[in-house]
């Protein structure tokens, strides 16, 4: 009877753990709103601090990673702060998915392919311009030569 109660003890305290770790889960998930993070996140940008968007973006990303217009909108922050392969690797993920509608796609290209010529126009150019010119010259004048 003795090492019934005690296993029985021991199973309580776990499974009042394990309880007690979902309901704080459930909490949790119930205290973040998408919606508040993504307006913040919006405001932020249209507002010139791109970096303080992107932390929004991130932290809306890091609870609910399937949230594509975030994930597209953090892209969109990255662009403006010249993060062009953050850019590109966050609109990737959203056209690697096979949810992802016709229409977005198509947005998404477009946007990749500003995304690149952007890129591209970052890097500085090289521009090497040589001058070369040679002459024989013959001067008749006997005054210009040496006085000797």
């Amino acid at each position: 009877m003795k090492n019934f109660s005690r296993g029985s003890i021991l199973s309580g305290v776990v499974l009042s753990v394990m309880a007690s770790s979902v309901i704080a889960a459930d909490t949790t998930e119930e205290q973040f709103d998408p919606e508040a993070f993504f307006k913040q996140g919006m405001k932020e940008r249209e507002e010139g601090a791109p970096y303080k968007s992107i932390e929004s973006f991130q932290t809306i990303l890091s609870n609910k990673p399937a949230l594509h217009r975030a994930r597209l909108e953090l892209a969109v922050a990255y662009m403006q702060t010249l993060q062009y392969q953050e850019a590109e690797q966050q609109a990737q993920a959203v056209l690697d998915d096979p949810q992802t509608p016709p229409s977005v796609r198509v947005s998404i290209l477009a946007f990749l392919a500003q995304l690149k010529k952007d890129a591209e126009q970052l890097i500085p150019q090289h521009d090497h311009k040589f001058n070369l010119s040679a002459g024989i010259l013959f001067d008749s004048n006997v005054n210009v030569g040496p006085s000797s």
